[in-house]
């Protein structure tokens, strides 16, 4: 990775989750608190997790939630009705849950389906 970005925030909504044939992403986005700065006191972010662990994830990534995120950021361009647009997001490596302002490891909280979900399969 050459831009490594580490951001620490609350999620906005609940993370979506896909699966492909390959393998699976989740997307969410974070708000990032900028103190003091009064011109731009949050910055909301546009985060990608890929890989296999997605699913797995995306039950304990909803509103409210707070984590560090440490990725790469990159820029994705389009064009719209001939308009050529950009964004930047963040490919995150690493999902970290925080409380209380200090980053932690912190094992799933239990989960209210029939799939039981161990230590192991839970990345962070």
């Amino acid at each position: 990775m050459t831009n490594v970005v580490v951001l620490m925030g609350n999620v906005v909504q609940d993370a979506e989750s896909k699966t492909f044939e390959k393998g699976s992403v989740i997307k969410f986005r974070l708000a990032v608190n900028n103190g003091n700065d009064k011109r731009h006191p949050t910055t909301f972010v546009d985060v990608e997790k890929w890989g296999d662990s997605g699913p797995k994830l995306a039950p304990y990534l909803v509103k409210g939630k707070k984590i560090a995120v440490t990725g790469e950021l990159l820029q994705d361009s389009w064009e719209q009705d001939g308009v050529k647009r950009s964004k930047l997001f963040v490919k995150a490596r690493d999902l970290d849950f925080a409380s209380s302002g200090e980053v932690r490891n912190e094992t799933a909280p239990e989960t209210t389906t029939n799939e039981e979900v161990k230590e192991d399969d839970v990345p962070f």
